[in-house]
C-alpha cells in the first residue's frame, strides 16, 4: 500500500510541476483573480446566460412560500427610444432577492442596439453584464 501512496504522490507532485509551469495556468490565475474583482466568488460557479431582449421565464425557489415558483418579464427592444433601465434593475434585483446571484454568476447579455437609460443601473456580486461590442 505504501508503494501504491508514494507512486501516487509522485504522479500528482509532477502533474503539480507540469499545470504550474505551464502559460495557460498562469493566464488561469489572472483569469481567476479578474473574475474575483469584477465580484464574482470562484470560478466552481456555473454561468447562467440571459439575454436582455428575449428574457425566459425564470423558475426560482420562493423563500416566502416555500415552493418553486415562475417569473415572467418584460424584454427590452434595442433602438425603441423606450427607457429600457427598469428593466434591467427589475431583473437583477429579482436575482439578488431570490439569492440565484449565490450559486451561479449571471451574465446578462445585451444584443447590439441602442438601450436608453433614465436611472442608473445598481450591479451585484456575480452579476455581469455582457455588450455585443460595437457595430
Amino acid at each position: 500500500m505504501k508503494k501504491y501512496c508514494i507512486i501516487l504522490t509522485g504522479m500528482i507532485l509532477s502533474l503539480s510541476f507540469n499545470l504550474f509551469a505551464d502559460n495557460e495556468a498562469d493566464s488561469l490565475v489572472a483569469y481567476s483573480n479578474i473574475w474575483k474583482t469584477a465580484g464574482c466568488d470562484s470560478l466552481t460557479l456555473t454561468i447562467r446566460d440571459i439575454d436582455i431582449t428575449n428574457i425566459e421565464p425564470i423558475v426560482s425557489f420562493n423563500t416566502t412560500t416555500s415552493l418553486d415558483d415562475t417569473t415572467y418579464f418584460d424584454s427590452t427592444i434595442p433602438n425603441d427610444d423606450i427607457d429600457d433601465s427598469n428593466v434591467f434593475n427589475d431583473l437583477i434585483d429579482f436575482l439578488v432577492l431570490r439569492k440565484l446571484n449565490i450559486l451561479e454568476h449571471i451574465r446578462i447579455n445585451i444584443p447590439s442596439g441602442v438601450y436608453n437609460f433614465s436611472n442608473q443601473i445598481v450591479m451585484h456580486s456575480n452579476i455581469s453584464l455582457k455588450g455585443a461590442g460595437s457595430t
